[in-house]
């Protein structure tokens, strides 16, 4: 670290308890502001990811969905089948 900083008429003046209250906090905010912005990154890729999990979970219940649809259809037709022949059963 530098222990001297530089003037406007060029020369050299020790660095002062002033000029680091000055910047500290300027310098706090940027390295905080730059921690943020990178957790923020990470739970994003983090909800990304759970999110593409989630679709493919939707996909295979609306996939699972149509197969119990089907099922459905099939027995709904082999009542309506057994109805019918019970029907045309009874004298």
């Amino acid at each position: 670290m530098a222990t001297a900083v530089s003037t406007a008429n060029g020369g050299k003046q020790p660095l002062t308890l002033d000029f680091l209250k000055m910047w500290l906090p300027i310098l706090l905010l940027i390295i905080g502001m730059a921690v943020a912005w990178a957790t923020m990154g990470i739970r994003i890729e983090m909800l990304q990811d759970n999110q593409r999990e989630q679709k493919a979970q939707i996909a295979v219940l609306a996939k699972d969905m149509v197969d119990v649809k089907v099922t459905l259809a099939r027995m709904e037709t082999d009542l309506q089948y057994i109805r019918k022949n019970m029907e045309t059963a009874r004298p």
